[in-house]
């Protein structure tokens, strides 16, 4: 749904914005944050969501689960995550899981944000699952990214853009590496 999502953002980016020169391609002129405000806009009614997360208060509603009110570690408080994702049938945010931290990504599958996010989720343990979603041009090897996402025990989604307006040839697909939280070798 989530992917479904980004490629419509990048069909609407390249409607509005006109004509792609060969120079530029809507992942270098879309800027980053349009992706997960459109998918914020599109599917703000169906999910509980927010977007530039600072994880801090991701901390606080961790701790608030754990019944503790202990502060956030230095090296978390000044990050922040591109969308989080909340599960659970109360209408407020506050009384809901967490559910997924998710991080966006233009024209590269950047496992440091992979990292960056499995790095969180150690701390952010009530949080169980992450996600990097990018838009990549089609002609990259997507084969062979899919079947290194799956040896490495992530999830691996893939929805193509369709043809984009104007003149544009490009070819793009959004794609996502889902993973889960690391098992804790120790209680905290």
């Amino acid at each position: 749904m989530i992917c479904r999502e980004v490629a419509n953002a990048v069909l609407r980016y390249t409607d509005v914005a006109g004509q792609i020169s060969e120079e530029t391609v809507p992942g270098l002129m879309m800027p980053e944050s349009f992706a997960p405000a459109f998918v914020f806009g599109r599917l703000g009614s169906e999910l509980t969501m927010t977007l530039e997360t600072n994880v801090n208060t991701l901390w606080k509603y961790n701790q608030a689960a754990r019944g503790s009110n202990e502060p956030a570690p230095e090296r978390l408080r000044n990050q922040r995550v591109d969308l989080v994702l909340y599960q659970g049938n109360s209408p407020k945010k506050d009384e809901q899981e967490l559910f997924a931290l998710i991080e966006f990504k233009l024209l590269t599958l950047d496992l440091r944000d992979r990292e960056k996010l499995r790095n969180i989720l150690n701390d952010i343990d009530t949080c169980p699952n992450g996600a990097i979603c990018s838009v990549l041009k089609s002609d990259l090897d997507l084969l062979l990214e899919e079947k290194q996402a799956i040896a490495d025990g992530d999830h691996w989604y893939r929805y193509d853009v369709p043809a984009l307006p104007h003149s544009n040839t490009e070819r793009f697909s959004v794609c996502a590496r889902a993973f889960q939280r690391r098992p804790q070798s120790h209680q905290k």
